[in-house]
């Protein structure tokens, strides 16, 4: 490219034209030799901002001329988590078969597990919990995804994540339980469901408050002071699985 623009013109070129989904442009410069590697102030390259755009077709380009799918930005994103955090389902699962880390560790220690719980996006949960991602991850502040679906009132993210082995009663590195995230937030449905799982309901954190301390809504009120019914249909369950 030595008679056409310099190597970082052209990379920003190719990151421009990612970040807009023109796939005939990117497809021009990759054949022109523009660098597929480029970063920009924040080390994006064009293959995470094409990911976190949605681009399909952009991203196949730039995989198929070598784009790194492990490559971080400056806060330690992937491609895969930033088409994870806006919802890009079929992307997400482009970049899962092609290599993608399913808990390769950004800022804070998230992984995409934890940003698709945040979110509430049950398909990407699926998608992500089927490609091997591990439930019990826990970021930094020992949080896991169950602990985010729980405080969030994200039922049915929380019950897929129990289902395939997330533990109701994980605890956070300051003590706080999923458990108590929902009561903490009035999540009166979450709360239901971690009793109905096993969660131990007097969970308390180093501050230590329990959870029917912390709880705000009258209604989880009412049910933490009385989880009898919920704990021994758990106990039920238990003795018909421990019989089968």
């Amino acid at each position: 490219m030595s008679s056409g623009p310099s190597r970082a013109t052209a990379g920003g070129q190719l990151f421009a034209a990612s970040q807009a989904g023109d796939a005939e442009v990117v497809a021009r410069l990759l054949a022109a030799g523009a660098p597929v590697g480029f970063r920009n102030a924040y080390s994006w390259t064009p293959l995470h901002t094409a990911a976190a755009q949605g681009h399909v077709d952009v991203v196949q380009l730039l995989l198929d001329n070598g784009a790194d799918l492990a490559a971080k930005a400056s806060n330690g994103w992937t491609a895969l988590l930033g088409a994870v955090e806006n919802g890009h389902v079929a992307l997400s699962r482009l970049l899962v078969e092609r290599g993608a880390v399913l808990n390769a560790k950004a800022q804070a220690g998230w992984v995409p597990l934890h940003r698709a719980a945040v979110r509430g996006r049950l398909d990407m949960i699926l998608l992500l919990l089927d490609s091997g991602a591990d439930p019990h991850f826990k970021a930094d502040n020992g949080w896991t995804a169950l602990h985010w679906a729980a405080k969030l009132g994200h039922a049915s993210v929380a019950h897929e994540l129990l289902v395939r082995g997330g533990d109701p009663n994980a605890r956070a590195t300051d003590g706080a339980s999923v458990f108590l995230m929902a009561a903490n937030a009035g999540n009166i449905e979450v709360v239901r469901l971690l009793l109905d799982w096993g969660a131990e309901p007097e969970p308390t954190c180093k501050a230590g408050p329990t959870a029917l301390a912390m709880c705000t809504d009258d209604a989880c009120r009412r049910l933490l002071a009385h989880p009898e019914p919920f704990q021994r249909w758990y106990r039920r369950r238990l003795l018909t699985l421990w019989r089968a």
